[in-house]
């Protein structure tokens, strides 16, 4: 990574989708996959999901895996506020709703949402690079048959093997912000930083 090499330990991949092992952060790896933009002249528009571990399997225990379920209650997306001048705002998903009609014990609770929009770090950061998207969610695998994504809901729910979240960014880069790319990968690089400090503290501090 050209703009970035104090910074990263290794990639591997292909152009548009690549792993990123960063040296010293508080993820593991940031997973990128590229797509091209509709109407656009060959610009692509990028997913980057950085992988926050907090409690690996082999330490999963019967505390750990309630803290899993406060903590499912608490994830967030970003919103942007206003016209012209727009301010970053987190705020609960969406998707908790719909979960609730297969999870009904879970607790929606805005905690880490609170946490996040007064940690000036972070919303420093996002105005900086403007993205088009952020999710912030817990890894509970990924169904190859989405007919059932449902169940799979619920059993990692009952019965989690991890704690890792997921910190997901999309956002665009266009040809004219090339001058600003080192500034940009730099910003979104401390951004996933920031959050996974964040995110590992908050889950840390639910143990009783």
């Amino acid at each position: 990574m050209q703009y970035l090499p104090d910074k990263v330990k290794s990639w591997r991949g292909s152009e548009n989708k690549f792993i990123i092992e960063p040296k010293n952060a508080n993820f593991s790896q940031i997973i990128c996959v590229a797509q091209e933009i509709s109407f656009g002249f060959g610009e692509l528009k990028w997913d980057m999901s950085a992988v926050v571990p907090v409690v690996p399997k082999e330490e999963m225990n019967e505390e750990a895996k309630r803290i899993f379920r406060r903590l499912k209650g608490m994830e967030c997306q970003l919103e942007w506020e206003g016209l012209g001048k727009r301010k970053p705002k987190f705020v609960l998903a969406p998707t908790l709703s719909d979960q609730r009609k297969f999870l009904p014990d879970l607790v929606v609770s805005p905690k880490i949402v609170n946490y996040l929009n007064k940690k000036t770090e972070v919303l420093d950061l996002l105005r900086t690079v403007k993205p088009d998207n952020i999710l912030l969610a817990l890894y509970i695998g990924f169904p190859e048959d989405s007919n059932h994504v449902f169940r799979i809901y619920q059993r990692y729910y009952e019965n989690p093997q991890e704690i890792t979240w997921i910190a997901i960014m999309r956002r665009a880069f266009l040809r004219g912000e090339m001058i600003r790319y080192r500034k940009l990968f730099l910003a979104i690089y401390d951004f996933f930083n920031e959050t996974g400090s964040a995110l590992r503290n908050l889950t840390l501090a639910e143990r009783t």
